[in-house]
């Protein structure tokens, strides 16, 4: 897991970075990586989030981006709700992953995300 609770208000980096070792670009075609809402987004403007996935060749993960979502609005971050569902994209050869949360013309006024690699989820 990325993130379990984790609460979002402004940009950053999720609690958890994972290794995924020498797995690396095999991994990408088992594993799915979701967030989850697990409480809805909040803010006193439209604020938006973009989950941004960075792998790198130490724990700091964050030498390249590997993935972005569009900018997700504050009224899609309903409790529950996956805003992403998405097969890993390739890796890269990196060997850590870490997601980062990029809050725009926020902030968020409360919101928390599970995220992680789950294996047979369901895409949508």
């Amino acid at each position: 897991m990325f993130s379990e609770a984790q609460a979002v208000t402004a940009t950053a980096d999720s609690t958890n970075v994972l290794y995924v070792g020498a797995h690396g670009n095999d991994i990408n075609r088992f594993l799915t990586l979701f967030v989850q809402a697990r409480t809805a987004a909040t803010a006193d403007g439209s604020a938006t989030v973009t989950f941004d996935l960075y792998g790198g060749t130490t724990a700091d993960a964050q030498a390249t981006l590997l993935w972005s979502s569009a900018a997700i609005g504050k009224a899609a971050l309903t409790l529950g709700a996956f805003p992403v569902k998405i097969t890993l994209p390739d890796l890269q050869s990196k060997t850590y992953l870490k997601l980062v949360y990029t809050v725009a013309t926020g902030p968020l006024t409360a919101g928390t995300f599970d995220a992680g690699l789950i294996w047979g989820i369901e895409q949508s």
